[in-house]
């Protein structure tokens, strides 16, 4: 059974900067890299990533690309402006041209990367996979930010989303 690993990223305005490599045009859908690179950043603790989170990292960078679903968009207006230059010692105005050229969103500012997975012969998922549902990161991380307290671990009610849900995924 082929199930989908879907990431959805709402862009905050209606605009987007991202540029291809040789920064010459836009990238629009942005690159299924960018949205690992920030999954990678967001879990990364200081120079390392934990453990917990290596092993669905490189389960998702196994997968073939995804497929991109995103809104249409236009080119804005290119605008050229002058940013500080931080290399120059010798002159502390020194300022580096930078080409700004926008890709304008219409309407929905929603992007979704959709990876797909074969599901059909699940193997050891509480080995697997048990100690991120028992002992969730998100919980952890809402507490931290907001204050409101985390459930105790392990979260044994959550166990059926890895051992299957009897009468419908579990004999």
């Amino acid at each position: 059974m082929i199930h989908f690993f879907l990431l959805s990223v709402r862009f905050l305005h209606d605009r987007y900067h991202g540029l291809t490599d040789n920064g010459e045009r836009a990238e629009w859908p942005p690159s299924p890299f960018r949205a690992f690179q920030a999954l990678v950043a967001g879990n990364a603790r200081g120079p390392t990533i934990p453990e917990s989170i290596r092993s669905p990292l490189r389960w998702l960078e196994s997968l073939d690309p995804p497929d991109i679903i995103a809104p249409q968009t236009q080119p804005g207006q290119v605008l050229l402006t002058y940013v500080l230059n931080n290399v120059s010692d010798s002159d502390a105005n020194s300022r580096t041209p930078k080409t700004i050229r926008p890709t304008l969103l219409n309407g929905d500012r929603l992007v979704q990367y959709a990876w797909k997975f074969n599901a059909s012969q699940p193997v050891n998922d509480l080995a697997n996979l048990g100690s991120f549902v028992l002992n969730p990161e998100l919980p952890k991380l809402i507490e931290a930010l907001y204050g409101v307290p985390a459930p105790t671990a392990p979260r044994n009610d959550l166990l059926p989303l890895v051992t299957g849900f009897p009468g419908l995924n579990k004999p």
